[in-house]
C-alpha cells in the first residue's frame, strides 16, 4: 500500500479505503497526518485554484452568516415583537424574506457545484464515464443566470 504524497489526491479505491480504517483502528495517526485541512485545501488549489478559491470564500461565507454563532448570522433571524407587557424576541426558522431565501439558495447551488467541481479531480473516470463533465458547466450557466454572477465561471 502506498500512501498519497502532500499534493496528490487520493486515489481512492476499495483498498486504500481499506487500508485507512485499518490505521485508524490499529491507532495509527498515517491518515490523520496526511488528510489534514491544510493539504487537502493546498492539493485543491494546485488542481483547481479558481474552485478552491470559491470553496474557501463560501466556508468564510457561512461562518460570517451564521455557521457559528456570530450577531450578524443571529440578528437575521431574530424577531422583535413589541407588546404592552414589554418586547418579545423571536427566532425565524423559515422566512417569506426573498433576499434570505435567494440567499440560501444560490449558496446552496454554488456549495453543490463545488463539491461536484472537487469530486471531479478525485473521480475523473467516473465522471467521464456517466457523460458529467459538461452537466457541471451547465449547471453553473443555470446559477449564474438565474443569481447573476456567482463564485464560479
Amino acid at each position: 500500500m502506498t500512501w498519497p504524497s502532500q499534493g496528490n489526491f487520493p486515489q481512492v479505491s476499495p483498498e486504500r479505503s481499506g487500508a485507512c480504517a485499518d490505521d485508524v483502528l490499529a491507532g495509527g495517526g498515517r491518515c490523520r497526518a496526511e488528510f489534514t485541512i491544510g493539504n487537502v485545501r493546498a492539493t485543491h488549489a494546485e488542481r483547481d485554484a479558481a474552485a478552491e478559491a470559491a470553496l474557501h470564500a463560501l466556508y468564510e461565507q457561512t461562518i460570517e452568516f451564521g455557521a457559528h454563532p456570530n450577531p450578524r448570522g443571529v440578528l437575521a433571524a431574530t424577531t422583535r415583537m413589541d407588546t404592552d407587557k414589554g418586547h418579545a424576541f423571536g427566532a425565524v426558522l423559515l422566512t417569506d424574506k426573498p433576499v434570505l431565501i435567494a440567499f440560501a439558495l444560490k449558496t446552496t447551488g454554488e456549495v453543490a457545484v463545488g463539491a461536484l467541481k472537487t469530486f471531479r479531480l478525485i473521480f475523473p473516470e467516473r465522471f467521464a464515464i456517466m457523460g458529467m463533465d459538461g452537466e457541471i458547466d451547465k449547471l453553473v450557466d443555470g446559477l449564474n443566470a438565474v443569481f447573476l454572477a456567482g463564485r464560479f465561471r
